[in-house]
């Protein structure tokens, strides 16, 4: 039990802005379009119930696509633990996944849950990212980013 919720809090911390997107954004909005959606239809609205249909199976195609953009995050995770776990810290294993925000937190909590943490913290810190970067780099002209 305590192995799976440790699963969860990670699979949180890896991808919270997917999970706050899903759970805080695109969750109630398609839950009131399921239920406008039976409102319609049982009042024989059939075009309004159609159109609040289409909205809801996008909402939930927006979940499922968001959803596995986490998964994707959490495998990453567990690679890089796994690389930094079996080589110890090395800056090549984190400037290969330092291109975006998601890559970052990726890579920090993968760093906290091996030990490395503060080195990792530092060498992001060191190469100019903070918190708030969340465009890409590979989005950043280089005459822009100083490259």
């Amino acid at each position: 039990m305590a192995h799976t919720l440790d699963k969860i809090v990670t699979f949180l911390r890896v991808s919270p802005i997917q999970q706050a997107i899903v759970l805080g954004i695109v969750t109630p909005f398609t839950i009131t379009y399921i239920l406008s959606v039976a409102e319609n239809y049982s009042k024989g609205n059939t075009i309004n119930g159609n159109v609040d249909a289409l909205f809801a199976l996008a909402g939930i195609g927006l979940s499922l696509l968001n959803e596995h953009v986490a998964i994707r995050n959490m495998k990453e995770h567990d690679k890089i633990k796994d690389a930094l776990d079996r080589h110890g810290w090395n800056e090549n294993i984190i400037e290969s996944k330092s291109h975006s925000w998601c890559q970052r937190n990726t890579s920090q909590v993968a760093s906290n849950d091996s030990g490395f943490g503060g080195e990792t913290r530092k060498y992001l810190h060191e190469k100019g990212y903070r918190r708030y970067h969340f465009v890409p780099d590979a989005y950043i002209p280089k005459w822009l980013s100083g490259a």
